[in-house]
C-alpha cells in the first residue's frame, strides 16, 4: 500500500527534519574525540617526527582491543538495562549497570598491567621494531595509567545519557578532548617527555573525564549507582551475549590494524606505517565524524519507524540520506586532497616522505567518497535486526579484504594497501545489490534501494490505529477506539478492555505529571499494530520532558503503593512493558 502524495511530503519532511536536528549531536560526540586525534597526531609528528607517528600506529592495536572491549560492555549493558527498566525492575537495572562497572574496572586493569609491566612485550607483539620500537614501548607504558578509565567512559557516558544529564555527558566529552591537547603541546614544549608522556596525556584526559562523570553515580536516588554487592554472574554472561554483535565491528578493526601495520613495515618500512596512520587519523577526523552523525541518526529514527512497522518511512529516510551524502562526501574528499601536502608536513613527514605521505592520504580516503553508501545501508540492516548479514559484511571488508590486499602487496607493491578501504567500500555496496536481489528477486531499481525491506513489513492502514492525544477527554475517547479496534481484530473482550485501560491510565499519568501547559509540545501519540502474526502491540510517545530512569523507578516503588497507581496496574495486567526515549521522545511499548 502506497501513501498518498501529500502524505509523503508531509512524512519526508518530518523525518529531514528529525534527521538534521540529530546529525550534529551525532556527529559532535564521536567527532571531537576524532578532531582530537588527528591534532595529538599533528603534535606528535611535529614534536618527534614521522618515526612516532609509526609507533602511534603500532600501539593502536592495542587501543583498538581496548574500545572493543569497551563497545561490548557498553552495548550489552544498555541494551539489557532497556529491558530491566521497563519491567520496573530497579534491583536488576542497578546489577546491570554495576556488572558493566565490574567487568570494565576488571579488563581495564589486565590491560593496565600488561602495558606498565610487560611494554616490550606489548610493543614487539603489535609488530613494532628498530626505531619504532622503544617509542612504541614508552607510548604504552604512558597509556597504561588510562586503560580502566577508557573502557569505564565508554560505559558511563551512555549511561549518563540515559539518565537524562546530556550537559554532563557533554562536559565530560569536552574535558577528555581538551586536557588531552593541552597536556601534549605541554610535554611537547616544556616536560620533554617523548612518547611516555603523549601516552600520559591520553590516560590523563580519560581519567579526568570519569572523574567528571562520576559524581552522578554517587547519589543514593539514582537507580544507577555504584553497588559492586549488585555485580551478577548471570547478568554478566546476559551483557556479553547482548554486546557480542556490537564489538564485531572494533575487534575485526584491531585484527587489521595489527594485519596492515605488519604487512606495511615488511614491505615499505616506517615510512609505509607512518604515512598510512597520518592517513587514517584524517579519515577518522572527518569520514567517521560525518559518518557517525548519520549513524545516530539512522538507528534513532529507524528505531521508532520499526517500532510502527513503517516501511514507507524507512525508504523515505534512507533516500534523503544517499541523497545528501553526495554533497558530505565529494566536499569531504575535495578538502583532503587539495589539502593532503601540508596534512603530511603537519604529521611530520620528512621532504623524502612527503609523496608516499601524500599518496596515502589521498588513497586511503577515496572511501569517503562512498562511504556513507556502505554506513547508511548496514545501520538500516542493524536496526531491522538483519545481525547475520551485519556480521558477514563485518568480516568480509574488515578482514577478508584485508588478507586479500596484503597478500597482492606481497607480490606487487606496498603501495596497493592504500587502496584497500576504497576497493572494500565498493565492494560491499556491490554485495547489498546482491543480497538484495536474493532477498526480492530482483535488482534494486535506485541507489537508496539497496535496502531490503519486505512488503510483509508494512502494516495495511486497516491494521493500524493512531490518535493524538492532547487532554483527558480525547484519552478517553482514544481509550474507546483502542477496545473497539482489538475487538474487531478478535481479541477476547477482556484483552480489548485490558487494551484500552492501559491507553485510559498511561495518558491520564502522563497528562498529570508531564504537560506543562505548553499546547505545541504536550502531545501524547498512540500508535496500535497488528502484524500478520495477529500479534498486537501498543506503542505510547510523548514529548514531554526528560522520563529518567530514575523518576522511572520511583513511579514503581513498592513502598508507596499510592503512588502512580495507573503505571503499577498497566505493569501488572501486561505481558512485557518497555520503556525508552528516542528522537527527544519518551516512547513505551505494551503488549498483553
Amino acid at each position: 500500500m502506497k501513501l498518498h502524495s501529500s502524505e509523503r511530503l508531509e512524512s519526508e519532511a518530518l523525518i529531514r527534519k528529525l534527521f538534521l536536528g540529530l546529525f550534529p549531536v551525532q556527529a559532535l560526540s564521536v567527532g571531537l574525540p576524532a578532531i582530537n586525534t588527528l591534532l595529538s597526531g599533528f603534535i606528535i609528528g611535529s614534536a618527534y617526527g614521522s618515526v612516532a607517528m609509526a609507533a602511534l600506529g603500532f600501539a593502536s592495536t592495542l587501543t583498538a582491543l581496548a574500545c572493543a572491549f569497551g563497545t561490548l560492555f557498553s552495548s550489552g549493558s544498555q541494551l539489557l538495562s532497556g529491558q530491566k527498566l521497563g519491567k520496573g525492575d530497579e534491583d536488576g537495572v542497578r546489577a546491570v549497570f554495576n556488572s558493566s562497572i565490574g567487568m570494565s574496572v576488571s579488563v581495564g586493569v589486565l590491560f593496565t598491567l600488561f602495558g606498565l609491566l610487560l611494554p616490550s612485550l606489548a610493543a614487539r607483539l603489535m609488530g613494532a621494531s628498530g626505531d619504532t620500537f622503544q617509542m612504541t614501548a614508552d607510548y604504552i607504558r604512558g597509556l597504561s595509567f588510562g586503560f580502566p578509565f577508557m573502557i569505564l567512559n565508554a560505559c558511563v557516558l551512555p549511561f549518563l545519557q540515559l539518565d537524562c544529564q546530556k550537559k554532563r555527558a557533554s562536559l565530560s566529552i569536552l574535558v577528555l578532548v581538551s586536557v588531552n591537547l593541552i597536556f601534549c603541546l605541554l610535554n611537547a614544549t616544556v616536560f620533554q617527555l617523548g612518547l611516555f608522556g603523549i601516552g600520559l596525556a591520553t590516560s590523563l584526559s580519560n581519567i579526568l573525564s570519569f572523574f567528571v562523570a562520576l559524581p552522578h553515580f554517587l547519589r543514593k536516588s539514582r537507580v544507577f549507582r555504584f553497588s559492586f554487592s549488585s555485580i551478577s554472574k548471570q547478568v554478566i554472561s546476559d551483557i556479553l551475549k547482548m554486546g557480542a554483535p556490537a564489538a564485531v565491528s572494533p575487534t575485526l578493526c584491531a585484527v587489521r590494524t595489527r594485519l596492515l601495520n605488519y604487512f606495511l613495515f615488511s614491505l615499505a618500512g616506517t615510512a609505509g606505517v607512518s604515512a598510512f596512520t597520518a592517513a587514517i587519523k584524517v579519515a577518522e577526523a572527518i569520514c567517521c565524524t560525518i559518518e557517525a552523525g548519520y549513524t545516530g541518526g539512522t538507528l534513532l529514527i529507524s528505531s521508532v519507524l520499526i517500532g510502527e512497522r513503517d516501511s514507507e518511512s524507512l525508504r523515505t529516510l534512507h533516500g534523503i540520506e544517499v541523497r545528501s551524502a553526495f554533497y558530505f562526501n565529494f566536499i569531504g574528499y575535495a578538502l583532503i586532497f587539495l589539502f593532503a601536502k601540508p596534512l603530511s608536513v603537519l604529521f611530520g613527514a620528512a621532504p623524502e616522505e612527503i609523496p608516499i605521505f601524500c599518496m596515502a592520504i589521498r588513497c586511503v580516503n577515496l572511501f569517503v567518497i562512498t562511504s556513507l553508501l556502505k554506513c547508511i545501508p548496514i545501520n538500516l540492516y542493524h536496526s531491522l535486526g538483519d545481525t547475520r548479514f551485519v556480521i558477514f559484511i563485518h568480516f568480509f571488508n574488515l578482514l577478508f579484504m584485508s588478507l586479500v590486499f596484503c597478500l597482492l602487496a606481497k607480490f606487487t607493491t606496498a603501495k596497493i594497501i592504500f587502496f584497500l578501504l576504497p576497493v572494500g567500500e565498493v565492494l560491499v555496496y556491490f554485495l547489498y545489490i546482491f543480497y538484495f536481489r536474493l532477498r526480492s528477486g530482483r535488482f534494486p531499481k535506485y541507489l537508496f534501494e539497496v535496502v531490503h525491506i519486505p512488503d510483509s513489513f508494512y502494516i495495511p492502514s486497516e491494521n493500524r490505529l493512531s490518535a493524538k492525544i492532547t487532554n483527558q477527554e480525547e484519552a478517553i475517547k482514544a481509550s474507546r477506539d483502542v477496545v473497539s479496534f482489538c475487538t474487531s481484530k478478535g481479541l477476547s473482550p477482556k484483552d480489548a478492555y485490558y487494551y484500552g485501560l492501559c491507553v485510559e491510565e498511561m495518558a491520564m499519568d502522563t497528562i498529570k505529571h508531564g504537560f506543562t501547559g505548553n499546547k505545541d509540545k504536550d502531545i501524547i501519540d498512540l500508535r496500535m499494530i497488528q502484524d500478520q502474526e495477529g500479534k498486537i502491540t501498543l506503542m505510547i510517545r510523548d514529548s514531554c520532558s526528560d522520563f529518567n530512569p530514575t523518576e522511572w523507578m520511583e513511579l514503581h516503588a513498592k513502598d508507596d503503593p499510592s503512588r502512580s497507581l495507573g503505571i503499577k496496574l498497566v505493569s501488572k495486567i501486561s505481558k512485557s512493558m518497555y520503556h525508552t526515549t528516542n528522537l527527544g521522545l519518551n516512547v513505551l511499548f505494551i503488549e498483553i
